[in-house]
């Protein structure tokens, strides 16, 4: 089956919005966030109180 161009300008797919691979690298990005706050949350904490936890 052949489209003809009217028929295949009208043709639209996938999603406008957010998808599934940006929702994972928010997410991602988000997680290594986290990790660094805690890290230099840790550092900050070993430096000024001289405990490790």
């Amino acid at each position: 089956m052949e489209l003809e161009k009217e028929q295949l300008l009208m043709i639209y797919g996938g999603s406008a919005a957010i998808s599934a691979t940006m929702l994972n690298a928010i997410a991602r990005g988000v997680t290594v966030m986290y990790s660094l706050g805690r890290a230099f949350g840790s550092a900050i904490r070993y430096v000024f109180g001289k405990k490790y936890c």
